[in-house]
């Protein structure tokens, strides 16, 4: 991947691990799908996208870095 720092985000529902590129560009938020995680984004951040866009991907709650949900039936619920 292009340079980027992780870092992880407190929330009320989980500690959720980020991947970030930073600067001031026009950004991209990356969302993953069930059973995957942020590292399934990584041909976009070796790709010129990267040197165009802020990049950012993260885990959702249980899944790669971050944490299992606090309070799984609040988390999880569609409604």
């Amino acid at each position: 991947m292009s340079a980027f720092r992780t870092f992880d985000v407190s929330t009320p529902f989980a500690r959720i691990a980020v991947a970030d590129t930073g600067g001031a560009r026009p950004a991209v938020l990356m969302i993953h799908g069930n059973s995957a995680c942020k590292e399934i984004f990584g041909r976009q951040f070796e790709s010129p996208l990267a040197e165009t866009h802020r990049l950012l991907a993260f885990d959702l709650p249980g899944h790669g870095a971050s944490s299992d949900a606090h309070d799984p039936e609040t988390t999880y619920s569609s409604t």
